[in-house]
């Protein structure tokens, strides 16, 4: 831990802000792990709702071409080759959501306990939001991991509106045949 520089008359009040900071950001870095778990999870949930989407429903689409007029109506093919792609972005965005580890940046025990023997409480602590303050730096991150769930969904819902659009035209070709 870096050496601080402490006013020379630490006085009640100085002691209760550096704890209070301490409190606070505490509570801040909990927060953002929770927030990060549940990310990771949503995540997850995401990718195995797309391989299940893929598999049961996407599969099942309409994908011949039918005769209308002499015409050939390639929209279903059309329409189930982007909805197969817009689920792979999709998955695609899952997995990069994945892969962004937030890296966890800890003191050590033993440095925590040789400091213990030389320093007091605030200047503990001092340290202690010192090493929090990198560690907020890194949840930076969190937010791209939360914007990649966003797209994520964007795409499984394009996904599926295709899906959805290439059922109705299938429906209404083979109705009006």
């Amino acid at each position: 831990m870096e050496d601080f520089e402490l006013p020379a008359a630490l006085d009640e009040e100085y002691e209760a802000n550096v704890a209070l900071s301490y409190e606070y950001i505490e509570k801040s870095i909990k927060e953002i792990q929770d927030i990060s778990s549940q990310t990771n999870t949503q995540l997850g949930l995401l990718i195995g709702f797309n391989f299940t989407f893929v598999r049961f429903f996407l599969t099942e689409l309409p994908d011949s071409s039918v005769a209308i007029n002499s015409w050939f109506c390639y929209s279903c093919l059309i329409l189930k080759i982007l909805a197969y792609l817009f689920s792979g972005i999709s998955i695609f965005c899952c997995f990069r959501g994945l892969y962004r580890n937030i890296d966890y940046y800890i003191i050590r025990p033993s440095i925590l306990i040789e400091q213990c023997k030389e320093s007091s409480t605030t200047e503990l602590k001092l340290g202690i939001i010192n090493t929090w303050d990198k560690k907020l730096q890194q949840f930076i991150q969190l937010t791209k991991k939360k914007e990649l769930l966003n797209r994520s969904i964007l795409f499984i819902a394009v996904s599926g509106s295709l899906a959805i659009i290439d059922y109705v035209i299938d429906y209404a070709i083979s109705y009006w045949l």
